[in-house]
């Protein structure tokens, strides 16, 4: 990435985060509507789950990607705010997955990115139940992979 792509993906991300309490009070309205509350806790995540559900449902063309980063901001508040993550534009490694876009870091014992805008992308396709929630609290008690039942003995 040269440094004027950079520097545009910078303001976006900096776009991004001024924007980010009007959107999540935007959709906190639209949720009540609903009557889904979204309080920001770990535990309102079903009712984001509801929430998208709903949108997909009762809208003949919802706009996916929209919804996918509005929820996305709303999980990454979640995260940022009870478990003391940050966000970040993800720019070190152009290689990994989440290389610019927005991310979280900081959280809980994971030093992982987590990419709250992917994980409400992927519900969205998949809308199966449980897939936020679970993504979420994977990225605060990560287990460790065995991975020795793959090693052939000599």
């Amino acid at each position: 990435m040269d440094k004027l792509d950079q520097e545009k993906a910078e303001d976006a991300f900096q776009q991004f985060l001024m924007e980010m309490d009007d959107r999540i009070e935007g959709l906190q309205q639209e949720a009540e509507g609903y009557q889904l509350a979204l309080d920001l806790s770990d535990d309102s995540l079903d009712a984001l789950e509801k929430f998208i559900l709903k949108i997909l449902n009762s809208k003949s063309n919802p706009d996916v990607k929209s919804l996918a980063v509005t929820c996305g901001r709303y999980l990454g508040e979640v995260m940022a705010r009870n478990h003391h993550g940050r966000w970040i534009l993800s720019l070190d490694d152009p290689k990994n997955i989440n290389f610019n876009q927005p991310v979280v870091i900081g959280h809980g014992a994971s030093k992982t990115e987590f990419a709250p805008v992917s994980v409400c992308r992927a519900f969205i396709l998949k809308k199966t139940p449980g897939l936020i929630k679970k993504a979420y609290l994977s990225q605060l008690s990560p287990r460790q992979l065995d991975l020795s039942k793959l090693i052939e003995p000599d």
